[in-house]
């Protein structure tokens, strides 16, 4: 019976250890992963740094936007893992170019989010300002083609939507729960999309 018993601790022991290296190879490399998305704490983040600098903020600006960099470290506020391997999206310093484009680029930061599962996306033409603000909720992405080129410029987190108005928070140039009717009526071709982004994830 000592034997047995002695016997099944050791088994416990080692299946134990197994799915302890398992954990943290799975962890090291990406191969699995998880997180639950805070889309208040998102807000929050966005809301008290949208007129100050985020890490990369002043690289970011001089190189032509900060506006995704912005989004990317107030979704990472909010719950958002960093990827390293395989489908990435990361941040460690502007640096010897120490991040992925997709956590900087509007074009590749929509690519990882559909890619990678993280959320979808769905069009939002500007008369949907006024008649379908509850597709969406805060903590999503709104982007934005400024000119209807086709060529999609700038990212925002929504950070308040309040009966039909909806206000964005961004960088470049910094602005505050800014109405999205304001940004229509100051630039009349502007086109959206917004990315609906999952409040689970995992891969």
């Amino acid at each position: 019976m000592r034997k047995s018993i002695r016997g099944d601790k050791v088994k416990v022991k080692k299946v134990v250890l197994v799915m302890l290296v398992l954990a943290i190879i799975a962890s090291s490399t990406g191969i699995a992963s998880a997180y639950i998305y805070n889309r208040q704490t998102t807000v929050n983040y966005a809301i008290a740094n949208g007129e100050k600098n985020v890490p990369g903020s002043w690289y970011f600006n001089t190189g032509g936007g900060d506006c995704t960099n912005f989004v990317s470290h107030s979704l990472k506020a909010g719950g958002w893992t960093q990827r390293k391997t395989g489908m990435i999206w990361y941040y460690d310093s502007y640096l010897w170019r120490q991040y992925s484009n997709s956590w900087t680029s509007v074009e590749q930061f929509r690519d990882f989010v559909i890619l990678s599962g993280r959320g979808r996306e769905i069009p939002f033409s500007r008369s949907d300002v006024w008649t379908r603000p509850t597709q969406f909720t805060v903590g999503d992405v709104m982007q934005a083609d400024w000119t209807s080129d086709g060529k999609w410029d700038h990212s925002m987190i929504i950070t308040k939507i309040d009966g039909t108005d909806v206000y964005v928070t961004y960088h470049s140039n910094n602005r505050v729960n800014k109405k999205v009717s304001d940004l229509i009526r100051e630039q009349p071709e502007i086109q959206f999309r917004v990315l609906l982004l999952k409040d689970t994830h995992n891969y």
